[in-house]
């Protein structure tokens, strides 16, 4: 999408234009934007890392969490 460098509010706001929801392991994200006023959900991923062996467990429960995720909501995964 060629957005590599677009700040957090920025990146928000093409997002919703395009998308229902919005995956990151931005934990601060919530405390710095109004996310309650988007059009897209939220799912925050909270992971030791953002390698792909520490993620494929998660897939499961980001699955769930984005089923009936409604815009401005934020629901939280986590490793067990």
């Amino acid at each position: 999408m060629a957005w590599a460098g677009v700040n957090n509010g920025e990146l928000l706001r093409r997002a919703a234009e395009g998308f229902d929801a919005f995956i990151t392991m931005d934990s601060n994200l919530e405390y710095q934007q109004p996310l309650s006023q988007l059009t897209l959900g939220v799912v925050v991923i909270s992971a030791s890392s953002n390698r792909t062996q520490t993620l494929i467990p998660l897939i499961t429960s980001v699955l769930t969490a984005l089923d009936g995720l409604s815009p401005g909501e934020v629901r939280k995964v986590s490793e067990a």
